[in-house]
């Protein structure tokens, strides 16, 4: 097998000028084959400059940037790449793409399908048509990976675990996200971390908690914000009403002590709900029965305007003869991602390879 080919080194005998300088130039040439040391910013007000004095190949040739070259973007929102258009006099200018085209391992850099090489570098903005990008793999499940790619220009997309955002909701179903151009010219692992879904919130006797939040999913320095924890109601009591029996007095004490009032329905209204923090759950606080549509008169009794049992218009002292409160733990907030298992289902990541439009 001859899968490596032996470069010469130079000599200086005075030999075949095959086994000298030739051999020099070889690895020369050999070495700044795809060498990019060009500058290129975006100011993110769509303009990019290209510093002077930068070295880039182009198809074996070497071409050094003179001076500064300005370039105005057609959409300030769009991600765009540098092409090379060489002019075939020895001398070349800049143009710019919304595809990298595809990584060519002998040139050792990206070049479109017109032949034209593109710079290692990317602009800020969004990546135009998406969609029109190449699937190669994704993962789902809460954990810490090793990925390893080709060289080229990747589109990649990060979901983390399933929370809240802080909305009235038991169960996790909001995300927050993260989209990205990625370029690799490198042959080392990549970190890939997926965060985990928030549990959702326990019930109990009283209100649903609330579910917990989703853990970051990052890539190599790329993350995703958490997403935060329910803040608000969630659920309803199991136990809304209960209808314990009051009686009631005419307030001016001309009605006999034992007229009554018909059965009140007394509703349990929670003060204090479950909620989901990053990780940790917390009971709610307790419930208690409200008396609907009636005054309090003082510390003991309430009044209510209502008739008699002979149908006379008159005011009632009334007497709760059963508890006027309740305690009903609010359910326990769901853990956080954070604290999920790793194998668990959790945040996303997906990559596409970006060439052509």
């Amino acid at each position: 097998m001859n899968e490596l080919q032996l470069i010469p080194n130079p000599d200086n005998l005075p030999n075949a000028v095959t086994s000298g300088y030739q051999q020099q130039n070889t690895n020369i040439f050999t070495i700044q084959t795809g060498i990019d040391t060009t500058e290129p910013y975006d100011n993110g007000n769509g303009v990019i400059t290209i510093p002077a004095g930068g070295v880039v190949e182009n198809n074996g040739v070497l071409f050094k940037l003179a001076e500064n070259v300005i370039l105005n973007k057609p959409n300030i929102n769009t991600a765009y790449f540098v092409e090379i258009i060489d002019h075939g006099n020895g001398n070349a200018s800049f143009g710019l793409v919304t595809r990298p085209g595809a990584w060519n391992s002998g040139k050792k850099g990206c070049y479109t399908q017109l032949n034209r090489r593109v710079l290692n570098w990317v602009s800020t903005g969004n990546l135009d048509n998406p969609s029109n990008t190449s699937y190669i793999n994704h993962w789902n499940l809460k954990g810490t990976y090793n990925v390893q790619l080709p060289f080229g220009f990747f589109y990649i997309q990060l979901r983390s675990g399933l929370g809240a955002m802080n909305l009235d909701s038991r169960n996790p179903t909001k995300y927050e996200s993260f989209d990205f151009i990625y370029f690799n010219n490198k042959t080392k692992n990549k970190i890939l971390k997926i965060g985990g879904n928030g549990q959702s919130g326990k019930t109990s006797e009283g209100w649903q908690g609330f579910c917990g939040g989703g853990e970051a999913t990052e890539f190599e320095n790329y993350k995703t914000k958490n997403t935060p924890f329910g803040k608000r109601n969630a659920g309803n009591t199991n136990s809304t009403h209960r209808t314990p029996f009051i009686s009631g007095t005419p307030f001016n004490g001309w009605r006999s002590p034992t007229d009554t009032l018909d059965t009140l329905t007394l509703e349990v209204r929670p003060v204090n709900n479950g909620f989901g923090n990053n990780g940790y759950g917390n009971d709610g606080g307790e419930g208690m029965y409200s008396l609907p549509n009636i005054q309090t008169s003082d510390n003991t009794f309430f009044t209510i305007n209502g008739r008699d049992t002979t149908g006379r218009n008159t005011t009632f002292r009334l007497f709760a003869s059963g508890v006027n409160s309740v305690n009903y733990n609010g359910g326990a907030g769901g853990d956080g991602g954070s604290v999920m298992l790793d194998g668990t289902e959790g945040g996303y990541c997906e990559i596409r390879g970006i060439t052509w439009n």
